[in-house]
């Protein structure tokens, strides 16, 4: 990822943007979300900085001021060698398919006629599941709101140490707690009185089966994220295969859709040469990261920039992908080696 200090540069940079993408030779721009909100989102808002909705639509103009918005299957078309870019464009994606979405981001797409990808995670859709750091934020809401008495808090001291965690029941300890441990989760929501089913029930963060077919109906389009959200290079890579091919096979069956797109949850961070030459030949049509710009060893993987967990409007963000792929160029260090 970028350093900070870039972001504080990149405003003051001379060069309009149009003139670093040219300079770059990177015409596609990859801007990945999760949702956009003017209102707080209880199980989010503890992971990272949500994008107000008004942001996002000033996002959506700048990128729109730069750049041509083309959809999935272009960008497909593009990496399989069977397009080429004429002007440079931008692809929008949003991961996990939440309800935030479909209710504020799909009228301003639609007006401004703007494709989009879901990337969904199947045990999630309908609000079968909550996704596990979803559980972390809420229990930390809970905690800052309401403190554990110290008989609570001795009981959690002990069940936090029994998992080789830091004792000391905080933010920063439950952000510990990993994909692994995830069943745990609903032992401390017990203990803490949160009701995760409850939430699920009442809040109904994910989309439906049937507004992900209204969503497709005008126009846009979704791939796999994985059964249930694990880190990849955390799980077997017999595991890593299953939750992504049986990901973009469901929607495939469930949606009858004709293009196979996978994004990795979280990061392609330490995932194996293997996973692509088994996945990417013939399993699915391409995958998709989130390392920022960069290039990648692999034709049909490519990197998308993430636009949010920072305060910086969408012009800065970009001013600083162009600055640090400048940096970095004559270091040969642009592109991600798949090992």
């Amino acid at each position: 990822m970028r350093p900070r200090l870039l972001h504080k540069v990149a405003p003051w940079l001379p060069l309009p943007l149009s003139a670093w993408i040219k300079l770059s030779g990177q015409k596609l721009m990859m801007p990945v979300y999760h949702l956009c909100s003017e209102e707080a989102v209880p199980h989010v808002d503890p992971l990272y900085c949500v994008r107000k909705t008004s942001e996002f639509v000033e996002d959506i103009d700048t990128l729109l001021k730069y750049y041509e918005p083309i959809g999935l299957e272009d960008v497909i078309a593009v990496l399989k060698g069977d397009k080429e870019l004429q002007k440079p464009s931008f692809w929008l994606s949003f991961d996990d398919g939440l309800r935030e979405v479909y209710e504020e981001a799909m009228p301003i797409l639609k007006e401004k006629g703007v494709p989009a990808t879901l990337f969904l995670n199947n045990d999630f859709l309908d609000n079968k599941a909550l996704f596990f750091r979803f559980k972390v934020s809420l229990l930390i809401n809970k905690i800052q709101k309401t403190p554990p008495s110290p008989a609570l808090q001795s009981i959690l001291r002990e069940r936090l140490s029994g998992r080789k965690l830091n004792r000391e029941l905080s933010a920063e300890s439950l952000l510990q707690i990993g994909y692994a441990d995830r069943d745990f989760l609903d032992e401390l929501g017990d203990l803490l009185q949160v009701d995760f089913d409850g939430y699920l029930a009442e809040r109904q963060p994910y989309l439906c089966k049937a507004e992900v077919k209204d969503w497709l109906a005008k126009g846009f389009t979704i791939g796999g994220h994985s059964l249930d959200h694990p880190e990849f290079r955390f799980i077997a890579k017999e595991e890593q295969i299953r939750q992504a091919k049986e990901s973009v096979q469901q929607l495939v069956d469930d949606f009858g859709i004709a293009y196979k797109a996978f994004a990795f949850p979280f990061t392609d961070f330490g995932v194996r040469q293997v996973w692509f030459d088994k996945m990417l030949d013939g399993e699915i049509d391409a995958s998709f990261g989130a390392a920022g710009l960069k290039k990648d060893t692999h034709p049909l993987h490519a990197q998308r920039v993430p636009f949010e967990g920072t305060e910086d409007n969408a012009l800065a963000i970009l001013k600083a992908e162009y600055l640090y792929y400048a940096l970095k160029a004559p270091l040969g260090k642009n592109q991600i080696k798949q090992r």
